[in-house]
């Protein structure tokens, strides 16, 4: 059955057309539905636009970089021990960039690492 209904009042139904009468009890039932299902879509199309707020929001607040608590100690231990382990890390580069241009000084063919201080202060013969 098709009612439509304009103001809580309903105009048509699908069973005038086709016996020529509708009833009242059809007529009350299928308003009752019809409001029913609107006042669910408007709910819905409330709580929509409200979820769409709160997701802007968050994703505003999440590219900043921060945690979502400043105030949890776990997180800011977890932040410390981040930072001293990224620290240690570039050390350690540094020291193995430094460990292969030793290497590479070793293995050059006739090559002395400290050809100038060892010429420049020889003893005297």
């Amino acid at each position: 059955m098709l009612v439509v209904c304009v103001g809580g009042v309903c105009l048509m139904c699908v069973d005038v057309l086709t016996h020529g009468y509708c009833s009242l009890d059809c007529l009350l039932s299928c308003c009752r539905y019809t409001h029913a299902n609107t006042r669910i879509l408007t709910e819905t199309s409330a709580l929509t636009a409200r979820m769409h707020r709160l997701e802007k929001g968050l994703n505003s607040t999440a590219g900043a970089g921060e945690p979502a608590s400043n105030n949890d100690p776990a997180l800011k231990k977890d932040a410390e021990e981040r930072r001293k382990l990224v620290h240690l890390v570039r050390l350690q580069a540094r020291e193995v960039d430094a460990l292969k241009a030793e290497i590479m000084m070793l293995r050059r063919k006739g090559g002395h690492i400290y050809a100038n201080y060892s010429a420049n202060n020889r003893p005297p013969q």
